[in-house]
């Protein structure tokens, strides 16, 4: 072997082994990168369970909320519509009293809502064919002051409504109702649902 081809075997051998020293070396980062790599998906995926657990029990929080929502609204709307039956059987059971108790009802009526002062008391036609003719005068007994029957020309087909002038008290079973549902919800709520 002459002196070209040691330096030939020489530069091969060098060649050779700086490339396996590149490749193992290159390896080696390839190791650490994909270990690396895995790593970081490790992380990764830890962190995406945690946030999908924490996604999860957020909407499984949310459905729940609004399940008792739902709930909340329909036992509210169930308790208003048996208020609103008990109130309009109530307002029907006083329209519908037998004479004497109805009338004797529109005696206090007219003691509570009449005036100081001479008026008119208009009840409906039903009412009016209905009364004994003596009425009236129970009726100015009870009153705080004078009053005269009117003719029944007012939309109203129970209790009666007082004029005075130009002012008008209606105190219709249907008005009165109206005016007082509001206390008159809450007696009945106290009575059906309070424990």
């Amino acid at each position: 072997m002459n002196g070209l081809d040691k330096i030939i075997k020489k530069i091969e051998s060098d060649s050779q082994e700086a490339c396996r020293a590149m490749i193992s070396e290159a390896e080696l980062k390839a190791k650490e990168i994909l270990s690396a790599g895995e790593k970081n998906c490790e992380e990764i995926k830890k962190r995406e369970e945690i946030r999908c657990e924490t996604a999860c029990a957020d909407v499984r929080a949310r459905a729940k909320s609004a399940a008792e929502l739902e709930i909340r609204k329909g036992k509210l709307l169930a308790r208003q519509t048996v208020i609103s039956d008990m109130l309009e059987k109530s307002k029907n059971s006083l329209k519908n009293l037998d004479k004497e108790e109805y009338f004797s009802l529109i005696l206090k009526m007219v003691e509570k809502y009449s005036e100081k002062q001479d008026g008119v008391i208009v009840f409906s036609k039903k009412d009016t064919d209905r009364m004994d003719k003596n009425f009236i005068s129970k009726i100015n007994k009870v009153s705080a002051g004078k009053l005269i029957l009117g003719e029944p020309d007012r939309k109203i087909d129970s209790g009666f409504v007082l004029v005075y002038g130009d002012i008008e008290i209606n105190c219709s079973f249907d008005t009165i109702f109206t005016v007082e549902k509001e206390k008159l919800t809450d007696v009945v709520s106290a009575v059906l649902f309070d424990k």
